[in-house]
């Protein structure tokens, strides 16, 4: 349900001048003269980023034994991975609540010779209820699988939005983001792999209304 918050006081009993009232819409919070006319509520696009320094891994082992490699304040690398060829990272999903998500897109880079991602490497967003234990997918899975050797940053975007409209009083939401390796011929990697292929975050386009003059 898209929500808009206008906050005002009205008496039947009792007359007061006011110059202003102040208007809440999503995160934005703006104060509207009483005596502007042009005031009014409009959808506007945005974007919020999501770089790979927001992400954490998924497990409660430390960060060097996982096997992610932060590097040079950029992105992250699979690198000396000793216990499994698979891995995940996530990060919160932080947006107004009543924002409707329009797109996803995250960003990997595959520069290895040897390895590529494979499967179902991919980017998903949940959602959860605060008093249920399982979660439920809100977009479709971005494939983000590479194939042969790149220095370009590769682009891979989802526009299919299951649950677009954020609703922040009755769900938390979190970005993961999945990876699996394999070799060029598609094997399954034999451990322990280190790799040159580096994910960078995400960014993410939505709506929301806000009040403009």
């Amino acid at each position: 349900m898209k929500k808009t918050h206008l906050f005002g006081t009205l008496c039947a009993c009792l007359t007061i001048t006011l110059s202003s009232f102040t208007a809440h819409a999503t995160d934005k919070v703006v104060v509207v003269p009483l005596g502007g006319r042009n005031a009014k509520i409009e959808s506007k696009t945005f974007t919020k980023n999501f770089p790979a320094g927001e992400f954490r891994p998924d497990f409660k082992n430390p960060w060097a034994e996982l096997g992610y490699t932060y590097f040079g304040g950029q992105g992250y690398r699979i690198t000396n991975l000793s216990e499994s060829a698979s891995s995940g990272i996530t990060t919160a999903l932080d947006l107004a609540d009543g924002s409707k998500i329009l797109g996803v897109t995250c960003f990997i880079q595959d520069n290895d010779a040897d390895l590529n991602t494979r499967n179902n490497t991919s980017v998903k967003i949940y959602r959860r209820e605060f008093t249920s234990t399982t979660a439920e997918e809100i977009i479709s899975p971005i494939d983000m699988t590479t194939a042969g050797q790149s220095t370009t940053i590769t682009a891979m975007t989802s526009s299919s939005i299951t649950y677009p409209i954020i609703e922040n009083d009755t769900y938390f939401y979190v970005i993961r983001y999945f990876v699996q390796l394999a070799t060029n011929s598609g094997d399954f990697v034999t451990l322990p792999i280190s790799s040159d292929i580096t994910f960078y975050g995400c960014s993410i386009s939505y709506s929301a209304d806000v009040v403009t003059m």
